[in-house]
């Protein structure tokens, strides 16, 4: 839910670096089902976490592109992957490590005309952040991960404004 967003989060135990904790009433909710998803703020930056056969993501919720709702919009799975689609511009965005997915075109050398050439992915989109999930419900996620790398989503990121207004009626799964 919207609420989600100004969650309290404790830092993990000693000894566990740069992994923060998902309050555990949060981590429960995305847990108990496949596509279930929560967004939040987690040191100061806007993410979502998302469940997806099994699996959890976290992932920037803001759109790189054009600052949308991004992590509300539909999932699929692209070449075995799952993305999530904005619902602003249908940008398709790898959970895994945030590429944008697209489909590529190659000219035809017998007709000339463009034809699919299948999916192809830009890197350096959309942050994502290692997540643990431990025994008891409890989730971690390591927001330093390539800290030192850029990422376009950073724009978006730490503006905690705009992610509530991109999420305010945006529908949460």
């Amino acid at each position: 839910s919207h609420e989600a967003m100004a969650a309290e989060v404790r830092p993990a135990e000693a000894g566990e670096g740069d992994w923060v904790e998902v309050p555990v009433e949060v981590a429960g909710s995305v847990l108990r089902r496949h596509g279930a998803r929560a967004h939040m703020e987690l040191e100061g930056k806007a993410v979502s976490l998302v469940n997806w056969s099994g699996e959890v993501f976290c992932i920037d919720s803001v759109c790189f592109h054009a600052g949308g709702p991004l992590t509300v919009g539909d999932i699929e799975e692209i070449d075995g992957r799952p993305c999530v689609k904005c619902p602003w511009h249908s940008y398709i965005i790898a959970l895994d490590n945030g590429d944008k997915m697209y489909n590529s075109l190659r000219k035809d050398p017998a007709s000339g005309k463009l034809v699919p050439a299948g999916w192809r992915a830009m890197q350096g989109m959309q942050r994502c952040y290692p997540v643990r999930v431990l025994g008891q419900g409890r989730v971690f996620v390591n927001m330093a991960s390539d800290k030192d790398t850029p990422f376009r989503s950073d724009a978006y990121s730490t503006n905690l404004d705009l992610a509530h207004k991109a999420f305010k009626g945006a529908s949460s799964r």
